[in-house]
């Protein structure tokens, strides 16, 4: 599975073992393990979560990253 290798490449560069990942983001060690194999798909609120986490941005388009406030460009539908 696509990214499977970057969760465990990342944390393991930030100097963190499974357990402190877990301490840091509220994602079950089990489940994190999952996700480093590859066997479980990584929800949206897991990906912002392992993003702070590693202090990277997470870009859901072109345009904004998903753990940054997003603008309605202005629009505030008056």
């Amino acid at each position: 599975m696509a990214g499977a290798n970057i969760i465990k490449l990342l944390r393991v560069l930030n100097g963190l073992t499974p357990t402190k990942l877990s301490e840091k983001t509220g994602i079950p060690r089990f489940v994190l393990y999952e996700y480093e194999q590859g066997w479980r798909p990584i929800p949206a609120k897991d990906a912002v979560k392992l993003s702070a986490a590693f202090g990277i941005p997470l870009v859901v388009d072109e345009e904004t990253p998903a753990n940054e406030p997003q603008s309605n460009g202005g629009n505030d539908g008056k």
